[in-house]
């Protein structure tokens, strides 16, 4: 089992508190326990358990935390926003519109804050099937190469 605080690079799982709704960067602990909590989307997947609370994905308090990183120290942040291009909403999708500004309110402010953003599109339907997967997975290997050269820029060596 591998721990966080024993990685080479530090690092940092957010995730939030089921019952609190408090959002909670974790940097000790577990990896494995931790990245589940993280990805444990209510509705769809169990909350994980971790000292007595359970964990939740923290996409209500913070799809995006960029703040958080800097919080804890981060010089540079390079976000990935999954959000929908809700632009870009096909006929039928209306009833998800007050969710997907929701969203885009809380990582607006993320992305402004961050280093370099990213934003794949990878389909305006999200699932969990491994078809959507690898095309979310490719969707975002395009836009970081087509993006590559302002990347470079934007992340000094050191």
């Amino acid at each position: 089992r591998r721990m966080i605080e024993q990685l080479p690079t530090g690092m940092a799982v957010v995730a939030m508190q089921q019952k609190t709704r408090e959002v909670v960067a974790f940097t000790r602990g577990n990896l494995g326990v931790a990245v589940q909590a993280s990805c444990a989307i209510e509705g769809n997947l169990a909350p994980v358990q971790i000292r007595g609370h359970a964990y939740v994905d923290p996409d209500l308090g913070t799809p995006m935390p960029v703040r958080v990183a800097l919080a804890l120290g981060a010089q540079y942040v390079l976000a990935v926003d999954v959000s929908a291009h809700e632009t870009k909403a096909p006929t039928g999708s209306e009833r998800y519109r007050t969710g997907n500004l929701r969203k885009r309110a809380l990582t607006e402010p993320e992305a402004k804050a961050a280093t370099f953003t990213l934003h794949p599109e990878f389909s305006y339907y999200v699932s969990l099937s491994q078809e959507f997967r690898e095309r979310a997975i490719h969707a975002g290997y395009t836009q970081t190469m087509a993006r590559a050269t302002q990347l470079k820029a934007a992340f000094p060596r050191g």
